[in-house]
């Protein structure tokens, strides 16, 4: 009896080391399935040069890593992400791109830098993927051109250069009418150059609307190719950069930008709210528009009749 119970015994103990070994090779087993990933620490918008406190490694089973999951932090430092990236989702290669403007660009749509200084810019507060109009003033002249009977046509100033002598059509006249070729009344021009020592009419319009500022360049920054601010102390060039809102525009828009920047004239950045792409027609505004319309109503000079200062004097006496 004593020797049928060590058999057992040693059956039963055969049995538990055999359990042993084999759990201790799954084990093993498991720790050789696993692999390395990358994953995000915090959300990331599209398009984020990617830094190292962004991203963490992370040991995972093989079965729970994304195909083509990045496996080293430092392969990806320095490149972007194509779209959103959230916490502790894995990184893959096919959604790295090189850093760069060009990567939020709508397709069809153009960067255009426009040059601001620290009003334009709100003093900072302005910044990348905000919605802002662009209001412009500036200042013009409208001449009207008189038809004559001598063939040219002379400025509603009567202002003619050389010595021509020319005479205005009389009116119920027969005389033969000189307009512009195929023009058949006086024609104006438009010019910001004219007028008595430049006494121009100002004039403003908000002439584009809901532009998306796609990157915000501070003055005295620069970037690198990949979009990277470059310390303005490691230059050396002692040259102020200025500031910059670089817009993405149409065609057309990047035109009648480049029409508004001149010396001469002025434009201001209206910011928008985070939901408002409303488009507002407006008048825009003159001097005749604000003491005509009754909205503005601006107040003209009057004649003033004075008291002639011999009667004063006569009061006072």
């Amino acid at each position: 009896m004593f020797i049928v119970a060590g058999i057992g015994l040693a059956v039963i103990a055969a049995v538990l080391a055999v359990l042993a070994i084999g759990g201790g090779g799954k084990a093993d087993a498991q720790k050789e399935d696993q692999v390395t990933v990358v994953e995000a620490v915090v959300d990331i918008p599209p398009h984020t040069i990617l830094t190292a406190e962004d991203l963490i490694e992370r040991d995972v089973n093989v079965s729970d890593a994304n195909a083509g999951a990045i496996t080293s932090k430092a392969a990806v430092i320095g490149q972007s992400y194509r779209v959103q990236l959230l916490a502790t989702q894995q990184l893959v290669g096919s959604e790295l791109e090189q850093p760069g403007i060009r990567n939020v660009i709508e397709n069809g749509k153009r960067g255009f830098a426009l040059p601001v200084n620290e009003a334009n810019r709100f003093s900072g507060l302005v910044a990348d993927n905000d919605h802002v109009d662009i209001a412009y003033k500036t200042r013009i002249n409208v001449q009207r051109l008189l038809p004559t009977s001598e063939g040219v046509q002379m400025p509603e100033d009567g202002l003619l250069s050389g010595n021509s002598t020319v005479t205005l059509k009389p009116v119920d006249s027969d005389l033969p009418l000189y307009p512009n070729v195929g023009q058949v009344s006086a024609p104006f021009t438009i010019a910001d150059d004219i007028g008595p020592e430049q006494a121009l009419e100002p004039v403003a319009k908000i002439m584009l609307q809901d532009l998306r500022v796609l990157r915000v360049v501070a003055p005295g920054q620069s970037c690198t190719q990949q979009g990277q601010l470059i310390d303005p102390s490691a230059q050396g060039t002692g040259e102020q950069i200025p500031g910059y809102l670089i817009h993405e525009v149409s065609n057309q828009q990047a035109e009648l930008l480049t029409f508004m920047v001149d010396e001469r004239s002025e434009y201001q950045i209206l910011v928008r709210g985070n939901d408002d792409r409303e488009l507002v027609a407006t008048s825009g505004i003159t001097f005749e528009i604000l003491a005509s319309d009754a909205d503005y109503a601006l107040p003209l000079p009057q004649p003033v009749d004075a008291t002639p200062v011999s009667a004063v004097r006569d009061e006072g006496n």
